[in-house]
């Protein structure tokens, strides 16, 4: 009896160390645009590949298995063509509009910075942003959620509708409602497909990045 009460004490603290960990990526992510939050990501990405411990969080966060190379071509191009009509619904894609606006220099590029380079870096960033975001809200804080409050349909609906909200309202800034209604139904989408397909981390990220190198591409090309 003894044993079994200190297994419960150790996974109640357990459980409260996790959701106070969750708030708190909550938190960072709406801080200067989820900078920190994604630099920190980053960070401990890298630490963790030098030690056993931490390899072992990593594969903790999902699976990245592409072996079953029809299903993954098949969830992930099916999910961007469903992503393609929320986009077409939810953005003004008109050239002059708040969203070509965010992908459009200010001023005219110098020679040392073509519009080359802009388009580049600004790729580069997205599908960076794509996977670190993809590493924390469906790596760590959907299956971190999920083990503290359990597995069953009605407790992973709400977490994936509150994380996904959460997610929504941090791409407010970007083009407001727009912004928030696009990001929210793209999270749920992915979050749904992470727990169908065995929390797979890889179908997620490639979706993400997939979506946003799209994104980007067609918004440089309209702007």
């Amino acid at each position: 009896m003894d044993n079994i009460k200190e297994e419960k004490d150790k996974t109640t603290f357990n459980d409260i160390k996790t959701v106070l960990i969750c708030a708190a990526l909550i938190g960072l992510f709406f801080v200067d645009g989820a900078g920190y939050l994604l630099i920190g990501t980053l960070l401990v990405i890298v630490g963790c590949l030098f030690t056993k411990k931490g390899r072992a969080f990593l594969a903790s966060l999902g699976s990245l298995d592409f072996s079953n190379w029809k299903e993954a071509l098949a969830v992930i191009f099916g999910a961007y063509f469903l992503l393609i009509m929320v986009n077409l619904f939810s953005f003004d894609f008109s050239p002059g509009s708040e969203v070509a606006d965010i992908f459009t220099p200010d001023e005219e590029p110098t020679d040392t910075e073509g519009a080359g380079g802009i388009i580049l870096f600004s790729l580069g960033a997205l599908i960076g942003t794509a996977i670190l975001e993809e590493v924390v809200f469906r790596g760590y804080l959907l299956t971190r959620l999920i083990r503290v409050f359990g597995d069953g349909k009605i407790a992973m609906f709400s977490i994936v509708m509150i994380t996904s909200l959460v997610f929504g309202a941090g791409h407010y800034y970007q083009t407001g409602l727009d912004s928030f209604v696009q990001t929210t139904i793209f999270s749920i989408l992915v979050s749904f497909i992470f727990i169908r397909f065995n929390f797979n981390l890889g179908y997620a990220i490639a979706i993400h990045v997939l979506n946003n190198a799209v994104f980007a591409l067609v918004l440089f090309a309209l702007a």
